[in-house]
């Protein structure tokens, strides 16, 4: 019995002494990686999206701040131009997202008028506002008249750091990665003032997925810098939003502005919030306005006065600009 007694006493010591072992050794059967990296992981191993989203720094005492594109339209009415001299016309005081771009298997849809000393009557076809039809900046409706979302005066101010980036895939395999930011007014100079601002920057990445260039557009037109003159915060680019104007820049500093038929200004960049837009991330064409092709702000003078096009598949050219050889 004693002899009995000291074997299994050997054996419980033996499997006692392996539990660390297989606590820290790798199992039989390895468990199988996860399929998608966590959505808040920044790091090296996090989906692309996120892990080159970037580090947005507002200027300093910025009036007009991000804002979430969805509070935009539930803010707004939806609204048709009209050119010649005719009153514009309501569409709808509290219009359907998944309408204004289809997803709803409905769309809204306006007729022109002809000139007032024609009694400003509708007529011609119908447009849709899946349509690209932004009032007076290459509208398919006569260049000057079409669908536009009118915000409210007060709401110009945006919501702020929590509030959305949006992304999308171009490019050839979807390898660049073009990052949209909405804001409530433009406030540059006279003449270039306007309701509504879609800004963005893309990362131009290479085969193998490693970023290669950075486009930033600017009011002078889109430029770019290769990755390595970029800065970065934890491996995110990092852009400089021009204060009340929203043009991305590559560094803090004051930026000359001249452009034809407008009076000259400085952009000017600083560190003020920071806008952490991976936290904030969503797939652009997830949003159930993507397909709308109208604008986002009322209807100026002309057409650096009047909202902009923002995001869609209507739009004209919807790479332009992206890959850029006019370098920062």
């Amino acid at each position: 019995m004693p002899n009995v007694r000291r074997r299994i006493a050997r054996i419980l010591v033996g499997l006692v002494a392996g539990l660390p072992l297989l606590a820290a050794g790798a199992p039989a059967v390895a468990a199988p990686p996860p399929t998608q990296p966590a959505a808040s992981d920044a790091g090296s191993r996090a989906a692309p999206l996120r892990r080159f989203a970037p580090a947005v720094w507002l200027a300093k005492h910025e009036s007009f701040r991000p804002m979430s594109a969805h509070r935009f339209i539930q803010a707004s009415k939806l609204r048709w131009s009209h050119d010649s001299g005719c009153a514009d016309d309501t569409i709808d005081p509290t219009p359907s997202a998944g309408r204004m771009s289809g997803r709803t298997g409905r769309v809204y849809r306006h007729r022109g008028k002809g000139t007032w000393y024609h009694g400003c009557e509708h007529g011609g076809r119908f447009y849709k506002s899946t349509e690209w039809t932004p009032p007076r900046r290459g509208s398919v409706a006569d260049k000057n008249e079409g669908f536009f979302l009118d915000l409210p005066d007060g709401r110009h101010h945006g919501g702020g750091i929590g509030s959305p980036a949006y992304v999308q895939r171009v490019g050839r395999h979807g390898r660049t990665l073009l990052y949209w930011f909405a804001y409530g007014w433009n406030q540059a100079t006279a003449g270039a003032n306007h309701e509504g601002d879609w800004e963005r920057i893309a990362v131009r990445r290479g085969s193998g997925g490693r970023p290669l260039k950075v486009t930033f557009w600017r009011h002078k037109g889109p430029c770019y810098l290769p990755w390595r003159r970029v800065y970065r915060d934890h491996g995110h680019p990092v852009v400089f939003s021009a204060k009340e104007t929203h043009a991305s820049y590559a560094r803090a500093g004051k930026h000359k502005v001249v452009l034809n038929d407008l009076p000259d200004w400085t952009d000017h960049t600083s560190r003020g919030r920071l806008w952490k837009t991976w936290q904030h991330l969503a797939h652009v064409k997830r949003q159930t306005w993507w397909g709308y092709g109208g604008a986002w702000g009322e209807t100026g003078v002309y057409g650096a006065t009047s909202g902009p096009g923002g995001p869609s598949p209507a739009r004209p050219s919807p790479w332009s600009g992206i890959f850029t050889n006019d370098r920062c």
